[in-house]
C-alpha cells in the first residue's frame, strides 16, 4: 500500500493538516491533524509501497515505544488512513472513497515522545 500522492499536508494555525477535497473543491469540515508520530509516518512513508510493521519499525527507531505497541498504534494509524481514502493499495483507487474522518483524529492521545522531544515540551 502507500500514501494516495493527492493529499499533502499543510500547516495551518500550527497545525500539521490534510484537508479532504471534495467534489467541489476543499471541504473544510473534513480536516484531519497530525501528532508528531502521525506526521513522521506520512513524511517517510510517503510517495513508495510500505507494510504495517515498516511503519511500526519506523515508531520503534524514533520514538521510545516497544515493539508491540509500535505495530498495534502503525496498523490504527493505516486504518485510520483507509478509512478516509488516503491509501492506494494494489487494485484499488482510495479516491472512490468518502472520508467518514473528523478533525483531530490522530489527536486522541499524545505523540511518542523521544528524550528531545519530552525536553523540549518541558520548556513550553
Amino acid at each position: 500500500m502507500r500514501i494516495d500522492p493527492i493529499y499533502k499536508i499543510r500547516e495551518i494555525a500550527g497545525e500539521h493538516v490534510v484537508i479532504v477535497q471534495g467534489r467541489h473543491g476543499a471541504d473544510m469540515t473534513r480536516v484531519i491533524a497530525f501528532n508528531d508520530s502521525a506526521r513522521y509516518l506520512w513524511d517517510e512513508l510517503r510517495g513508495r509501497d510500505f507494510t504495517p510493521e515498516e511503519a511500526a519499525r519506523l515508531l520503534t527507531e524514533r520514538f521510545e515505544v516497544d515493539d508491540a505497541t509500535a505495530l498495534r498504534d502503525a496498523e490504527a494509524w493505516i486504518g485510520k488512513l483507509r478509512d478516509c481514502g488516503m491509501l492506494i493499495t494494489q487494485g484499488t483507487d482510495a479516491t472512490s472513497y468518502r472520508c467518514g474522518c473528523s478533525s483531530s483524529i490522530w489527536r486522541r492521545r499524545e505523540a511518542f515522545r523521544s528524550p528531545r522531544s519530552a525536553a523540549a515540551a518541558r520548556r513550553g
